[in-house]
């Protein structure tokens, strides 16, 4: 059977995803391998996250500029400045890095949106990459991996992005009925804020006191993959509501009680919406 356009657009973002999370958070560990510096934290996060918004409406009303490219090549060119002996082309460096990654997140975002016919399935397929990324970037800069080895997630990256580039510059969206038409764009964006907000934080709480080794990493991350990827797809079956409440009913008790047993905790973080 032959693959639509639209799955291989989310297929293709999901390696985009995928290849730019190996070379942040490689970047990220190859110089804090034990623990990450608050201050690279908070700059990279705030460059990453904070302009998403406004680049995404940015790449909407100018359509000609090429993003991904330019999105590529500053990740590139943040390999050599985080590796700079002086502070401040240091921390430029991961400033570079983070607005690379921010472009990339909304050329994935926009391109998977466009091509999804009002389906969420292929947004949630292009998010679900970065969970695999992060592991595998991770764990290559804690172990001091050659930074010459991210030529090939660039590489990928690019010839992937500009094989997707029509649907990035589509005319015209598809429209999604997943929220209370009443409530208008400033508390509905205030409310997602909130939810990812309060998901985020949990993501990175949650107790897992069996998580020491290797395998167990890689595992970890492939079942948190795996389980965006499904909330995408009941998302489109059964709607945004019920899939959210039903998952989070399942995960909270496996999360609670999983800290010593990998399999039921692994359970809750696949479930967790």
């Amino acid at each position: 059977m032959r693959m639509n356009k639209t799955d291989q657009i989310g297929i293709k973002y999901f390696f985009v995803h995928a290849c730019v999370e190996v070379v942040c958070f490689y970047l990220l560990r190859l110089h804090y391998p034990l623990v990450l510096a608050g201050t690279i934290a908070l700059i990279y996060d705030f460059f990453a996250f904070l302009p998403q918004g406004l680049i995404g409406d940015f790449i909407i009303r100018h359509k000609k500029l090429p993003y991904e490219s330019i999105g590529n090549f500053l990740m590139l060119i943040s390999v050599f400045a985080v590796a700079s002996p002086v502070k401040t082309i240091h921390i430029l460096g991961y400033i570079i890095l983070a607005i690379g990654n921010a472009i990339l997140h909304e050329c994935g975002a926009i391109a998977t949106v466009a091509e999804s016919k009002g389906k969420i399935f292929p947004s949630a397929l292009f998010v679900a990459g970065g969970s695999f990324g992060v592991v595998i970037g991770q764990t290559l800069g804690t172990h001091q991996v050659s930074p010459y080895f991210l030529i090939i997630p660039l590489a990928l990256s690019e010839i992937l992005t500009l094989s997707c580039k029509a649907s990035l510059r589509m005319e015209r969206y598809p429209v999604f009925c997943i929220t209370n038409r009443k409530l208008s764009a400033g508390p509905l964006l205030l409310i997602a804020f909130i939810v990812t907000f309060v998901r985020s934080y949990i993501g990175y709480a949650i107790p897992i006191s069996w998580n020491k080794e290797l395998w167990q990493t890689f595992f970890l991350f492939f079942i948190m993959g795996c389980g965006k990827a499904l909330g995408g797809f009941l998302t489109d079956r059964i709607g945004a509501r019920k899939t959210a409440t039903i998952g989070t009913l399942v995960a909270v008790p496996f999360l609670v009680f999983g800290d010593q047993i990998m399999v039921i905790s692994c359970i809750g973080v696949f479930s967790f919406p």
